[in-house]
């Protein structure tokens, strides 16, 4: 594989009804200097035909490399990108999204930032998403861009952005396989703490399609072992970003099967889950904040009973 500027990496399964489009948005680009990696993770709807036919006919296979893998996740699929990727810069896409024509331009490769961010527009609604002004951003410039943004799909989500593949090798930055829900957001902000500039470029958008909202279903179990990698890397940051704690905290209690009962107790108790709540304390109703309150206690009384222990020990 022949080392490009930009490694573009498309995890898909099941989606048969974008590729061509999404893939032809790729094929538009007014820059040529990038490789496409399609990473098909077990689909089971012809979508593992379809690419294969597309790239065939294309004849471009210097442009386009196929992954088929046993369906894993999409985490899995996207590291398993991660690993073929030789482009300097890394940009993910979803199969069921689409790049303006503009979206990667050479000039954007000229900044010294860490990571380039562009603006959104929504493919069906034909409007852009929350507006980053465009510049370079550092210092305390960026730590107040972070700030009053970090909960937008900028920062939540991989796509619209290009990723400095030596700084993700360096560290070690990959999507955790273990969570199906909020596993992009970990990689962003585990990226984020690496870098002292961003780049918000003028030029291109990223075309997102606006679809019904996936409902996963997991346990309060999962939930509080996932706030506690979120709480470690977002207090990391040192930024105050209440909306975004509070976010976090509103999708992953609302998604738990079992948030009732000992479980509702066992979430309010939890030291990292806690900590996230008082940050955004102030954006929570009173009934919240009740609970809030009395899961600090008792997170307390359960701290202050395990070291007597220890010492009656």
């Amino acid at each position: 594989m022949n080392r490009s500027q930009v490694s573009i990496i498309i995890p898909i399964y099941n989606g048969k009804d974008y590729i061509k489009s999404c893939l032809d948005s790729i094929l538009a680009q007014k820059y040529d200097d990038w490789e496409c990696i399609i990473v098909d993770d077990g689909s089971t709807d012809g979508s593992n035909i379809i690419i294969d036919k597309y790239v065939d006919e294309l004849g471009q296979k210097e442009h386009f490399h196929i992954l088929h893998q046993t369906n894993s996740g999409v985490s899995t699929a996207r590291n398993a990108g991660l690993d073929m990727a030789k482009g300097e810069w890394i940009c993910f896409v979803d199969i069921d999204d689409g790049l303006s024509e503009d979206f990667i331009s050479s000039r954007d490769f000229e900044t010294d930032a860490e990571l380039i961010v562009k603006n959104i527009r929504y493919k069906n609604r034909n409007r852009q998403y929350h507006h980053l002004n465009a510049g370079t951003y550092s210092g305390d410039n960026l730590n107040a861009l972070l700030a009053t943004s970090l909960f937008h799909s900028h920062f939540l989500c991989p796509w619209t952005k290009f990723f400095r593949r030596s700084i993700i090798k360096e560290h070690g930055i990959a999507f955790n396989p273990k969570y199906k829900f909020g596993e992009d957001t970990l990689f962003v902000l585990s990226y984020l703490k690496h870098i002292t500039s961003l780049y918000v470029s003028p030029k291109g958008e990223y075309l997102y399609l606006v679809t019904a909202y996936n409902k996963y279903k997991f346990s309060v179990t999962k939930a509080i072992e996932y706030m506690h990698d979120f709480s470690e890397v977002f207090f990391s940051l040192g930024l105050s970003c209440p909306e975004m704690a509070k976010r976090v905290l509103i999708w992953h209690s609302g998604f738990c099967s079992d948030f009732k009962g000992i479980n509702k107790l066992r979430w309010y108790s939890d030291p990292s889950v806690n900590k996230l709540y008082r940050h955004a304390y102030k954006l929570f109703p009173s009934s919240v904040k009740a609970n809030i309150l009395g899961g600090y206690l008792l997170s307390l009384s359960c701290v202050n009973n395990f070291f007597r222990n220890r010492i009656v020990g």
